[in-house]
């Protein structure tokens, strides 16, 4: 009984295919039950830093995790670069490339303090920010060294309005720099750019461009079970079939065996059943409500902030949607 209850909560990964992956009837799934969300729900944040953060979601539903990562990609808002006026351009770019790669450029700001831009309308100091841009590689050098790189670092910020008193001395909008300026284009002695460059608020359902995250994807918690014990060579072959970390080799009584040591790291390659001798002696599977989460930022908000606002948004989806059932009951 105990091995059954187990196999209901797990993927079973076999070499060409995956069994036991339907989640069965909606009245069997305790997830789904309001009161063992609440008991049993977890979330245990694993690693965090600057710019990516991994965490673990217990007990939980696979469509509610889909869900929050597509939330994360297309409806947590941002601001980025929709409206650039070249006035002079003699680099080696084309202007539609030019304006490309800067619409693409992250802008450190914090999108709450602006609304979406009405279409038709003006850009105000409530929905807009503006960039300037203007170097000139001047004449007369011929070296390697007289070439100009045009980077991010060179965009001045231009307030509109009284935007200048909306934010604290060095807190003030820029761009996002990953390691170091990002190039955007290089000048040769001569050569000049001239540009304005207009911030405006949405999300990435709009364009790939307003995505506050690099990644963000998750996986099942893996497991990895050794019915037998392999020892030798045969444990030096199991452990180069996973991911470093994975499987670990000990001495026992003088001889190297294998054991597993962080199933987490494994990326369910697969690799162990091309041999037939290692093939049966592992078994792999998934789990269906355990899952580690990985959210990498481009640096527009922390990793733990988009997490936060990628929630309050499903949130306020799930009472909207309670709110129309409810008005629908009441018109019955």
């Amino acid at each position: 009984m105990e091995h059954f209850d187990r196999l209901k909560s797990r993927i079973i990964v076999e070499e060409h295919s995956l069994t036991n992956v339907t989640t069965g009837h909606p009245e069997e799934r305790n997830v789904l039950k309001l009161d063992f969300f609440k008991k049993n729900f977890k979330i245990n944040v694993l690693s965090l830093d600057e710019s990516r953060i991994v965490f673990e979601l217990i007990n939980i539903e696979f469509s509610f995790v889909n869900a929050l990562r597509r939330v994360l990609l297309s409806e947590v808002p941002t601001m980025a670069f929709d409206r650039i006026v070249i006035l002079n351009n003699t680099s080696v770019l084309q202007d539609e490339i030019l304006a490309q790669r800067i619409g693409l450029c992250p802008v450190k700001v914090d999108p709450d303090l602006f609304t979406e831009r009405t279409e038709g309308t003006e850009p105000s100091e409530k929905d807009a920010l503006e960039f300037k841009l203007h170097i000139k590689c001047e004449k007369g050098g011929k070296r390697e060294s007289d070439r100009r790189d045009v980077t991010t670092a060179d965009f001045v910020w231009v307030p509109l309005g009284d935007q200048a008193n909306m934010f604290v001395e060095g807190e003030e909008p820029c761009l996002v720099d990953v390691e170091s300026p990002i190039v955007l284009t290089k000048l040769l002695p001569g050569q000049e750019v001239d540009l304005i460059a207009q911030c405006f608020k949405s999300n990435g359902g709009d364009h790939a461009k307003f995505q506050p995250v690099a990644t963000a994807w998750y996986k099942p918690l893996p497991q990895i079970v050794l019915k037998r014990r392999i020892a030798g060579e045969a444990a030096r072959r199991l452990q180069s079939c996973f991911s470093p970390g994975v499987i670990d080799i000990h001495v026992e009584n003088g001889e190297e065996v294998a054991r597993v040591a962080n199933p987490r790291l494994d990326t369910i390659s697969r690799n162990v059943f091309k041999y037939d001798d290692l093939s049966d002696s592992v078994e792999l599977s998934m789990a269906k409500d355990h899952f580690i989460f990985t959210v990498e930022s481009t640096g527009i908000l922390s990793p733990m902030d988009l997490v936060k606002r990628a929630i309050r948004i499903l949130i306020t989806k799930a009472q909207r949607m309670l709110h129309e059932l409810n008005k629908f009951e009441d018109a019955s």
